[in-house]
């Protein structure tokens, strides 16, 4: 994911975005009238969004627990500095891994796995990270309970509330 470059996104963009957080099926002609600006806007400001790579996609949002992952853990990997790539690539075939991240301080890597149980916790940790040459070493910290689960952050100031459009 490259994180380098970033559109330039004013008010009316965040409020879409706001809106779609809350609801990412919401029709057009609704979403349109809450940000408070017409259909066609809406769209060609949807459309721009999608081609700037603001808006990767729709999915759905999906109740881990519910769904029978309900046991999260956090895995803090120490791997070999040079070999990194490698092991991120390694760690993207692991159907339980959630998440990943290259991060600063004493770890290299940073893993959210999501398993049904934890023996496919301790198979995933002791039999596939273990086993690969490029991890030195791991420290798992179990999610006790996940009390913030957004899809994305919004910067502060820029919520659902309707966007007052200047006049011209």
């Amino acid at each position: 994911m490259d994180t380098t470059a970033s559109a330039k996104l004013d008010d009316v963009d965040w409020s879409i975005l706001a809106h779609l957080r809350e609801d990412g099926r919401i029709p057009m002609a609704s979403l349109a009238d809450k940000v408070g600006i017409s259909r066609a806007t809406c769209y060609a400001r949807m459309e721009r969004l999608r081609t700037s790579g603001v808006l990767q996609g729709f999915t759905a949002r999906v109740n881990a627990a519910a769904a029978g992952n309900g046991l999260a853990a956090f895995i803090l990997i120490s791997g070999q500095q040079h070999r990194w790539r490698e092991l991120t690539e390694k760690l993207a075939e692991i159907p339980e891994v959630e998440y990943c991240a290259v991060v600063t301080g004493e770890f290299d890597l940073i893993v959210q796995v999501r398993t049904d149980d934890i023996q496919t916790l301790r198979h995933v940790i002791l039999e596939r990270l273990e086993e690969m040459e490029e991890v030195r070493s791991t420290v798992t910290i179990f999610a006790l309970d996940e009390v913030i689960d957004r899809p994305y952050v919004l910067p502060a100031g820029h919520g659902v509330e309707p966007v007052a459009i200047p006049t011209i």
